[in-house]
């Protein structure tokens, strides 16, 4: 946990120093992405997610981003796996560089882009054994992720903009989800 506050702590000086060079195209964005997950044990779930980003060229924007995901289960684990199940859970926290395309500029901005990084991943369940009563399992890893997207950017303002994208996040060996993201911006 050490290494992934020292990690965002790298990108936040990076990107600031950034923004002295070239000042109004430093970005900070807040989104909320409602998700589906693409398996047979989780059903919808929910997201957040924090980007900063840097425009070096006025087509091309670069960033880094950290969020976190929660998925719910299906109703039908006790049925599927011939136990009583309670409490379960699959979250995980992607960390990504990314970049994106804008194919219009102005105040309407549609673009396509990709996402590649980390994702800290936790599955916790509870089932019930006749033996030993109610157990406990709790998995946790690091995988790969891949992120493609498409979507658009509104400028409600001179520096406030409404973000929205439709996003496929693959964790490579691991899960698959398709979120809809909507979040609000600022450049400074």
């Amino acid at each position: 946990m050490k290494r992934f506050r020292l990690f965002l702590v790298h990108i936040c000086l990076a990107l600031s120093s950034i923004a002295f060079a070239d000042e109004g195209r430093l970005r900070f964005q807040l989104q909320l992405q409602p998700a589906i997950y693409l398996g047979a044990d989780y059903d919808a779930g929910i997201g957040a997610r924090l980007e900063a980003s840097y425009r070096p060229f006025e087509r091309l924007c670069v960033g880094a981003s950290v969020g976190y995901s929660a998925f719910f289960p299906t109703d039908d684990w006790n049925d599927r796996y011939s136990a009583e199940y309670r409490n379960q859970l699959y979250s995980s926290v992607p960390i990504m560089g990314y970049a994106y395309w804008f194919f219009l500029l102005g105040r309407l901005r549609p673009f396509a882009g990709v996402g590649v990084g980390v994702a800290m991943v936790e599955e916790y369940y509870e089932y019930y054994d006749s033996y030993y009563g109610w157990l406990k399992v709790e998995v946790e890893d690091m995988y790969a992720i891949l992120e493609p997207m498409v979507g658009i950017e509104f400028d409600l303002g001179r520096r406030m903009f409404l973000h929205g994208s439709v996003r496929y996040q693959f964790i490579i060996k691991e899960s698959e989800s398709i979120s809809g993201t909507v979040g609000v911006g600022i450049q400074l």
